[in-house]
C-alpha cells in the first residue's frame, strides 16, 4: 500500500508539531492536489489501496476525493489519519467516509488532558468524546485504532520538563 501525501503542510499549527516547520511552505499557504489530481494519480499508480498521510484530510475532503475515482471509473480504498474532532461524533460521517473508500482511520488522541490540549493549541479534540468518537469510527467495513502524544504539562516557555526524571541529576560514578 503505497503511502499518498497530498498537500505539503498542515493549517493547524499545533504546539507540539514540527510539521509545517519541515515543509517548505512554512506558515504558508500549502499547495494542495485537487481531488481530481488525486484520484487520477491513484489510478496511474493502478493500486486498489493508499496510505493517506497527510495530517490534516478532511472528511469533505476525502469524499470529494471518493467521488473523483468513481467518476473515472477506479475503484480505491484509504486509510488516513484524523484528529478526534467532534465531528467524529456523527455516524453519518463516518458513513460518508466508508462510502466513499475509507476503510481505516489511526486517530490521534493527542492526550487525556484539557489543559494541555488548549496548551498545545488543539481545542477541538475533547477527550470526553474519545470512546463515542472510537464506537462511531467502528463502522461495518471499516476499523479504527489510535494513538497518543504524552506531554508533561508545562509552561509553554521552559525548554525542559522540570521535575521530571529526565531534568534531575541521576547519573552514578563507580
Amino acid at each position: 500500500m503505497p503511502p499518498l501525501h497530498t498537500m505539503s503542510n498542515c493549517l493547524m499549527r499545533c504546539g507540539f508539531c514540527s510539521i509545517a516547520a519541515g515543509s517548505d511552505t512554512f506558515l504558508g499557504k500549502p499547495r494542495v492536489m485537487s481531488e481530481r489530481r488525486v484520484a487520477e494519480h491513484i489510478a496511474a499508480l493502478g493500486v486498489e489501496r493508499v496510505d493517506f498521510v497527510d495530517e490534516y484530510l478532511t472528511i469533505p475532503r476525502q469524499i470529494r476525493i471518493g467521488r473523483e475515482l468513481a467518476r473515472i471509473g477506479h475503484r480505491a480504498t484509504w486509510q488516513c489519519y484524523p484528529t478526534a474532532g467532534d465531528q467524529l461524533l456523527d455516524p453519518r460521517n463516518c458513513e460518508a467516509l466508508a462510502q466513499a473508500g475509507c476503510r481505516a482511520v489511526q486517530l490521534g488522541l493527542e492526550s487525556l488532558d484539557p489543559q494541555t490540549l488548549r496548551q498545545e493549541a488543539k481545542p477541538w479534540n475533547h477527550p470526553a468524546n474519545y470512546g463515542r468518537i472510537l464506537r462511531t469510527c467502528t463502522t461495518p467495513g471499516s476499523r479504527s485504532t489510535s494513538s497518543s502524544s504524552w506531554a508533561f504539562p508545562v509552561s509553554r516557555s521552559t525548554s525542559h520538563c522540570a521535575g521530571s526524571p529526565s531534568s534531575k541529576s541521576t547519573a552514578r560514578t563507580s
